[in-house]
């Protein structure tokens, strides 16, 4: 049996299930990575796949508690971490701390325009943590993602609510569908264009095709009427 699970921001992975376990659609489930355990939530099931992960269990009381527990010092991790930037006077935007489900990892995410050495962060945040820490620099688009910001439209960001990859939205994309590429309104909150101009993209994409099907069978009719 095979689980797709749903983990931390909206991230996805196969695993492998033992079938005496017979997981249901949206339990939780603890399952093994390469650098230790994680919660899960069951999101498809299905009878073979591809896999790079195993399930070890569905959760229980203690799974629960200890998973309360990472996400209370996740944010006691990024307060310690805001902090630490603004005295080392770092260039980054902290975006987000999390803590594995077995507490072997913390993994923090930040914006920046450039590479940067965060020698200094690495030595301040290891002396209270005494785990494995990894940097993972993020573009704009996934910064603002993580937080609760609302568009232009005046409705909380597609990317924060439900958005679970980012396509790509190119120039082409706008001029498909005859907007002004000038109009600032065309950007998000991340500077980048805005993820729902992709959402007519196949209509405009199927209404251009019949045009040049009208187009070629007018250029027939002509031709015949010659």
């Amino acid at each position: 049996m095979i689980c797709e699970l749903e983990f931390g921001e909206w991230k996805k992975i196969f695993s492998s299930c033992p079938i005496e376990l017979k997981p249901n659609l949206l339990d939780f489930v603890v399952f093994k990575l390469n650098t230790g355990e994680e919660i899960g939530k069951v999101v498809k099931v299905m009878e073979s796949g591809k896999t790079s992960t195993t399930i070890l269990r569905l959760t229980n009381q203690e799974d629960i508690e200890q998973d309360i527990k990472n996400r209370k010092e996740e944010t006691e991790a990024y307060k310690f971490c805001k902090k630490k930037v603004r005295e080392l006077k770092i260039p980054i935007k902290v975006a987000s701390v999390h803590v594995q489900f077995d507490q072997s990892f913390l993994q923090i995410d930040f914006l920046s325009e450039k590479r940067i050495g965060l020698k200094d962060l690495m030595s301040e945040l290891a002396k209270i943590y005494k785990r494995r820490i990894e940097f993972r620099q993020i573009g704009v688009r996934t910064y603002a993602k993580r937080f609760d910001a609302y568009g232009v439209c005046g409705k909380q960001l597609c990317c924060s609510k439900f958005l679970k990859e980012f396509q790509p939205i190119t120039i082409n994309t706008v001029k498909l569908q005859n907007l002004s590429c000038g109009a600032g309104k065309l950007t998000g909150v991340c500077g980048r264009l805005m993820c729902c101009l992709a959402y007519e993209k196949k209509f405009y994409e199927e209404k251009k095709k019949l045009e040049k099907q009208e187009q070629k069978q007018e250029q027939k009719q002509e031709q015949k009427q010659k």
